[in-house]
This record gives C-alpha cells, sequence and structure tokens, in this order.
C-alpha cells in the first residue's frame, strides 16, 4: 500500500480509558470515531464486543485498530483501494 486509506477508529474517550484502568467494562459504542490514515496493513480479521457486535479489526505494525465497519466492507474497501494502488503503479 503505497497511498494512504483513510479509514474510521474507535477512539478511546477519557470515560473509556478511566473504565479501562479500574477493569470495568466498556462497549465500542461508547467510544468516539475518528478518521486514521493507514499506510500499512498487515491483517484485517473481526472484533466481537460484549454485547454481541462484530466490527472490523485492523493489524498494522502491532497494532490493533478497530473500526466499525464490518470486516466484509472492510476487505472490501483494502481491495478496492490496492487495485487503484496497482494501477497508479503500473500507469
Amino acid at each position: 500500500m503505497n497511498s494512504g486509506l483513510i479509514l474510521p477508529i474507535f477512539w478511546m474517550t477519557d470515560d473509556v480509558q478511566k473504565k479501562i484502568k479500574t477493569g470495568l467494562p466498556y462497549l465500542m459504542k461508547e467510544c468516539d470515531v475518528r478518521e486514521v490514515t493507514f499506510y500499512h496493513i498487515n491483517a484485517i480479521g473481526f472484533y466481537a464486543d460484549d454485547d454481541g457486535r462484530q466490527y472490523g479489526a485492523i493489524f498494522s505494525n502491532g497494532e490493533k485498530w478497530i473500526t466499525p465497519i464490518s470486516e466484509l466492507e472492510l476487505k472490501e474497501t483494502l481491495e478496492e483501494h490496492l487495485r487503484k494502488d496497482v494501477f497508479f503503479l503500473k500507469s
């Protein structure tokens, strides 16, 4: 992946961080959503929250990022981005 791919990512709020520090459970829907630009993605998968909702998971440089989009939509978005990058490189 040569050009950046912008994806929505769950971002821990201060309240969620307090819950984490005290060992209390939290749900992804309690987090903010921010856009993050990825230049390298090692793998994708899914994340299942305690309420049963499933989200996409992005593994990049040793970090795991959770996105509100589904694993399937994430895969399709990544594959489309990679096709555009390959086309750009061949042009």
